[in-house]
């Protein structure tokens, strides 16, 4: 099955791809400072302490021909909850002209943040669902 035209990107949950996206601004990734030494000994070595991911934002998506709705459903359902349930784990794929994963990246605990006010778009290269931007909270992202 070949990926709509200029949609390099798509969102794979439990093995079904459920979007394709035109672009992706991937996460930042930092990790906090921390100092260590005992005693008079050395205590301003710093080492790296815990790790921490951005936001994923996804913008000119469409849900993908294999999506079975019920995802997306759930993600949307769980936007502006005070406490937001963790959908899944997932993977974003990179994908070339003809729609073959060039790349992958694990998604771990992804759920729906935030869907501004969208415009809907028809047309050859588009879907009547378009959403303009999307962005999801990701608790890890790898490259695998």
């Amino acid at each position: 099955m070949t990926a709509l035209k200029n949609y390099n990107f798509a969102i794979e949950v439990d093995g079904i791809e459920q979007l394709w996206i035109q672009k992706v601004t991937s996460p930042s990734i930092s990790f906090q400072e921390h100092k260590m030494g005992v005693g008079g000994d050395n205590p301003d070595v710093k080492v790296p302490g815990k790790k921490l991911v951005g936001d994923l934002v996804c913008e000119g998506a469409v849900d993908a021909i294999t999506s079975d709705g019920s995802l997306w459903d759930k993600m949307q359902s769980q936007q502006g909850n005070t406490y937001r349930k963790i959908v899944s784990n997932g993977y974003l794929l990179e994908k070339d002209n003809n729609g073959k994963t060039t790349g992958r990246w694990e998604l771990t605990d992804i759920w729906l943040k935030e869907i501004p006010g969208s415009e809907y778009v028809t047309g050859e290269d588009g879907a009547a669902n378009q959403i303009r931007k999307a962005t999801f909270s990701v608790y890890d992202y790898v490259r695998v």
